[in-house]
Order: structure tokens, then C-alpha cells, then sequence
């Protein structure tokens, strides 16, 4: 069920020494499942904009137990983009204590496709003017935030 969803789970202790990713997790991250699970590799592939959201959720989720849902920008190591959203929670003994965390992660990259299909499809305003060696001049703020663009650099496509 999870493989049709486009949805992969991970289970952990509460340090984070003893992590399992589901087979779904590791293709949702074009990852050999034979590698090695851990907070580093994944934080390898986020953004740059992206890490600090990270590393503040997970350090909220084990000190406090705070759960969380964040979307995260995500370049495979093939070059590729994904929109992912993380999920994580804790269970926690009879006495209130953290025994494990655990959490979802689901592809959310064909939503936000269809978000800019209907923005490029149906908006009366430029997304983005570039000049002839692909730098950006001026954008939609909103498309550009989506695809960590800033202008006066130029575009990798």
C-alpha cells in the first residue's frame, strides 16, 4: 500500500543509532537500499534551504518529542528534484518516555507540478525574464522561492 501511495516509512530509537528505512524510503530517495540508513545521508541530499528546517524538526523531535511535518526540497544524487514531505512522531512508554521514534515520507513532487502547470497555464504575469546566457532578471517571487532561483545568477537547468 505504501509503494502505491508514493510513500516510504522510517523507525528509529531515540538517538537515532538504530535506523530503519522502508524500501519505498530508499526509492523515494534513489537510494540502494543495501546502504546504510542515516540522518547524514539524507541530510546530504536536502538543499541548502532546506537543512536548517531539518535539523531544527528533528532536534525539536528528540529533546522535546515534538512531532512534525515538513516539506523538504530534495536533489537526488542523479540531479534530479523532489518535493518531500517528512513526517515524525513518537511513541512513548507507560511512563511518558520516548521508547521510538518513527515517521512517513511522501513524494509531493507531481503536486507542486500541477501547481506550476496551472501557474505557467493560467497566469497573467511573467514567471521570469532571463538574459541570452540564462541569467535571471526578474521573477514571480513565489516560483522562484519553489525553485531556489536568485536573481543575477544564472539558471541550471
Amino acid at each position: 500500500m505504501a509503494a502505491a501511495a508514493n510513500m516510504g516509512y522510517w523507525v528509529s530509537d531515540p538517538t537515532f543509532s538504530d535506523l530503519f528505512w522502508s524500501e519505498q524510503f530508499f526509492r523515494l530517495l534513489d537510494l540502494d537500499s543495501s546502504e546504510v540508513p542515516s540522518l547524514e545521508k539524507f541530510q546530504s541530499l536536502l538543499y541548502p534551504s532546506s537543512i536548517e528546517l531539518f535539523q531544527l524538526s528533528i532536534n525539536n523531535l528528540k529533546k522535546e518529542g515534538k512531532s512534525f511535518s515538513i516539506q523538504l526540497n530534495v536533489r537526488l544524487e542523479s540531479g534530479i528534484l523532489r518535493l518531500l514531505n517528512l513526517e515524525a512522531w513518537t511513541d512513548r512508554d507507560s511512563f511518558g518516555q520516548v521508547i521510538q521514534l518513527a515517521g512517513i515520507l511522501k513524494e509531493h513532487t507531481s503536486i507542486v507540478e500541477e501547481k506550476i502547470k496551472l501557474l505557467f497555464n493560467h497566469s497573467h504575469e511573467t514567471i521570469w525574464f532571463i538574459d541570452r546566457n540564462l541569467c535571471l532578471i526578474r521573477g514571480n517571487e513565489n516560483f522562484l522561492k519553489t525553485f531556489e532561483w536568485e536573481k543575477g545568477k544564472t539558471i541550471q537547468v
